[in-house]
């Protein structure tokens, strides 16, 4: 079996384990190894997502086009928002990646929409591209949230942009000999990356209300290298899949009606 949560029983209980086929015939060939971290808000791990070939692939395009890592603070409080061009609460490198023009690319996105039944290239601002990311030794970034107001004009949450992500899909890309774990302190989840494998997680509900729980961090590398792609995926696009619920506060990819 290829579930990996080691947790106290009574955390476990609304847990488990699934072939993820969504009915599909196509994926009930080759259904995703899914495991429930969390129920709500649902933070779900992907096992064996991309093969190494891909990965690869996607290091060796960035490599040599990376820059530091911008960080924005203030919060939710728009009236201190700003992005800070280096902070030390985010040490890491960056490029961002459009999968029309990388082939390995295309295929996570591909995946990531039979897993979750997101629109991500079908219209534009579906999504963002894929950001990619790397933290050498000490890289990390304080606990925050992917998604933090849809309203603001010239941001990429902004309405015009898609609106607000309302789901954050993380690849690992590599392994990572020590530290660097995904951790959400509040949900009492800790995650080792794995190359290959990926988390995703809702980042609103269908009340477009925030859940204090998607509060994460990324640890500092004690040794070794992290990679990760970060796929934001957009709200306008998703109304059919993900609509607006009065009497629900969590969105599920498997629970939808």
């Amino acid at each position: 079996m290829y579930c990996h949560i080691v947790r106290p029983a009574y955390l476990e209980k609304e847990l488990k384990c699934i072939w993820l086929h969504h009915d599909n015939p196509y994926l009930k060939i080759a259904p995703y190894k899914t495991e429930y971290y969390h129920r709500n808000p649902e933070i779900i791990y992907v096992h064996d997502l991309a093969t190494k070939s891909e990965l690869e692939k996607i290091k060796s395009l960035a490599r040599g086009h990376m820059q530091t890592t911008p960080y924005k603070i203030g919060g939710l409080d728009k009236s201190k928002a700003k992005t800070e061009s280096f902070s030390r609460l985010r040490t890491s490198k960056i490029m961002y990646m459009n999968e029309l023009l990388v082939p390995e690319a295309m295929d996570l996105s591909r995946k990531i929409s039979q897993i979750t039944r997101f629109r991500l290239k079908e219209e534009k601002y579906a999504s963002e591209n894929f950001q990619v990311m790397n933290y050498g030794i000490g890289g990390k970034i304080s606990t925050h949230l992917d998604s933090i107001d849809g309203s603001l004009e010239n941001s990429s949450e902004s309405y015009e942009s898609g609106g607000y992500r309302i789901t954050t899909f993380m690849v690992y890309l590599s392994e990572v000999e020590a530290g660097g774990h995904t951790i959400f302190p509040q949900a009492g989840i800790s995650i080792k990356p794995k190359e290959g494998d990926a988390l995703f997680w809702f980042n609103n509900g269908p009340k477009r209300n925030i859940d204090t729980r998607i509060f994460h961090m990324g640890c500092p590398v004690l040794y070794g290298n992290k990679w990760i792609a970060n796929k934001w995926i957009k709200v306008l696009a998703q109304f059919k899949n993900y609509p607006c619920w009065k009497n629900k506060n969590h969105y599920s990819t498997t629970l939808q009606k």
